[in-house]
């Protein structure tokens, strides 16, 4: 990739080769990764319960049944794909009390998501920084909310940057060597972020097409023809585990957004809605990498049009767009119509490939590579993107819910997560845009210390700000290890939305699977130590459950604003 970011390619003289990891590299990447993740687990320090529901909830249920756990009905959720769940099982192998397990996943999560720094410095190093430089400045990258933030918790997008980064940086071995190792390795991540997440779909597709395209260059052939093996067995191993995993904890099956999908495709409307969407998510992502990532792009797109560029260039700069533009425009054409801005302006889809355009615009400031037409440019990129955003959404950016989780980096720069400040961030990124362009004659060290700077202070905040609040404690539910536990069908009809009660009950309930009964038509059967009711507005918690069984007493619960009561049988020895 080191072609990405020259001017042009000298006549007489051959291209400098790639740095080479300095002395000591290995150890050094492995303290680095090693510092990144205490720097992680501190950062989450505080939390011991999850926060997003039903997310993480989803992926740590799953986790326990594959660790041979009890099941749980999620029906009617978002299915939550097997691939992250089977990295948290360990979690489980030392016990099921949901405090500990959920420690557990937190010190996995940020093993794993550490391994972004090795992956950015030789990303870096690829782009044709010396390694004196790239370690630095990789360390400082890594720590950008985009994969980091979301990583301090029980969620898929926690490890979702590492295997973008990892796949795409053995697709570029692949594409420049064509080698059969790196055609296997490109297969196995393509599979495995299929597994992970439904995005992957767009990986495996793009991965599908360059292996393809290369089954008609002789020497290249037999690894193109290994590279689509691996997908295809990793693919239905994929599926054939998210298969088993929805059977299991889906019976009624899961949240369904095919019909919203071929909607959108059909239709004029559909199509523009999908299209600014994904217009949207672009200047989300180009904002939240302190316009960087502008840089970044605009760099990639230059490729197309330049003369004399490599041929190898060419195709991974196809592969980084096809994979942009397809998560992007995939993603929210499945999105249906929630009344949230952050239907127009979401930046989490596309928080895997954040770091990529950001190390490329990182790579462009260091080497001095980006002028005034440059800057220029992706500054144009970022107003030009907020503007198709505002004339398409209108009034609704004002009217529609504004949801302060959708927008962690957006609402940080805009200076609120009451609403969305587009004006505003769109000038503090072009802003910061601009600092980095100007700070690169002071030199890495002044630039690596900034970068570190903003992004330490940007996670500082979103966790004071938008995750700390929502922290609360996991529902201790009688019954455990033998009793029985219901859930009142109520909770499916009178709560605005069920899976985030559900869901919590579901990850605290971890010895048994939670049934459900109607709590009008009296007590539930013998072995029940604890039942779950709703709460309706304008009544006493005790009053909630007047069939209840003799002698059964009551405590509070509540979870992200929605209210239901605990009743539990005290004779139960758990209950004690």
């Amino acid at each position: 990739m080191t072609g990405l970011i020259a001017t042009e390619r000298p006549r007489t003289q051959p291209s400098s080769p790639p740095s080479r990891p300095f002395l000591w590299g290995p150890w050094l990447l492995v303290l680095g990764w090693a510092s990144q993740v205490i720097v992680r687990l501190i950062l989450s320090q505080w939390q011991d319960a999850p926060i997003i529901f039903p997310d993480e909830s989803g992926y740590l249920v799953a986790a326990r049944w594959l660790a041979g756990g009890p099941v749980a009905d999620l029906s009617g959720s978002t299915l939550y794909q097997g691939g992250y769940s089977l990295l948290l099982v360990p979690a489980y192998l030392f016990g099921s009390d949901p405090e500990v397990v959920y420690r557990g996943a937190r010190i996995i999560t940020a093993l794993v998501s550490a391994g972004i720094f090795p992956l950015a410095y030789f990303m870096l190093v690829r782009c044709g920084l010396r390694s004196l430089h790239a370690y630095p400045l990789a360390w400082a990258a890594a720590l950008i909310p985009a994969s980091t933030f979301f990583g301090l918790t029980a969620l898929a997008d926690g490890v979702l940057p590492v295997v973008m980064l990892g796949w795409l940086l053995a697709m570029d071995r692949f594409v420049r060597h064509e080698t059969p190792t790196a055609a296997a390795l490109v297969g196995a991540l393509a599979g495995y972020a299929l597994a992970v997440h439904l995005r992957g779909s767009v990986v495996v597709a793009v991965t599908g097409l360059v292996m393809a395209a290369y089954l008609v260059r002789g020497r290249a052939r037999p690894s193109a023809l290994l590279g689509l093996a691996i997908i295809a067995g990793t693919s239905a191993a994929a599926l054939t585990l998210n298969s088993r995993l929805a059977d299991a904890l889906y019976p009624d099956g899961p949240l369904d957004l095919s019909a919203v999908l071929r909607a959108h495709l059909s239709a004029f409307d559909g199509q523009m809605w999908a299209i600014s969407g994904g217009v949207g998510q672009v200047w989300a992502m180009t904002a939240g990498t302190w316009g960087l990532g502008a840089l970044g792009l605009i760099t990639v797109v230059t490729v197309l049009f330049r003369g004399r560029t490599p041929r190898e260039d060419r195709i991974m700069v196809g592969v980084l767009l096809l994979v942009t533009i397809g998560t992007a425009y995939a993603s929210t054409a499945a999105l249906p119509d929630e009344h949230r801005v952050g239907n127009f302006a979401y930046g989490r889809y596309l928080a895997g490939l954040a770091l990529v355009y950001m190390l490329i615009g990182l790579a462009v400031v260091v080497r001095k590579k980006a002028g005034g037409r440059e800057i220029l440019a992706a500054v144009a990129l970022i107003c030009g993107a907020a503007l198709w955003v505002a004339v398409y959404a209108g009034s609704r950016l004002r009217t529609h819910d504004f949801i302060g989780w959708d927008f962690p980096e957006v609402g940080l720069l805009g200076g609120s997560y009451d609403k969305l400040r587009m004006p505003v961030t769109t000038a503090v990124a072009c802003a910061l845009l601009v600092m980095w362009w100007g700070l690169r004659r002071w030199g890495v060290q002044k630039l690596f210390t900034a970068l570190l700077v903003v992004n330490l202070c940007a996670m500082t905040v979103l966790i004071g700000v938008l995750a700390a609040p929502r922290a609360k404690p996991i529902p201790s539910i009688p019954g455990g290890p033998t009793g029985g536990v219901v859930l009142d069908r109520r909770l499916l009809t009178e709560v605005h939305v069920p899976s985030l009660v559900v869901s919590r009950i579901a990850f605290a309930v971890s010895w048994t699977k939670a049934e459900w009964f109607d709590s009008r038509q009296g007590p539930p059967g013998p072995g029940v130590c604890a039942a779950v009711v709703v709460w309706p507005a304008g009544i006493l918690a005790q009053d909630t459950w007047p069939e209840r069984p003799p002698g059964w007493q009551f405590k509070r619960a509540q979870g992200n604003g929605t209210w239901w009561v605990i009743w539990y049988d005290p004779a139960c020895p758990s209950a004690r």
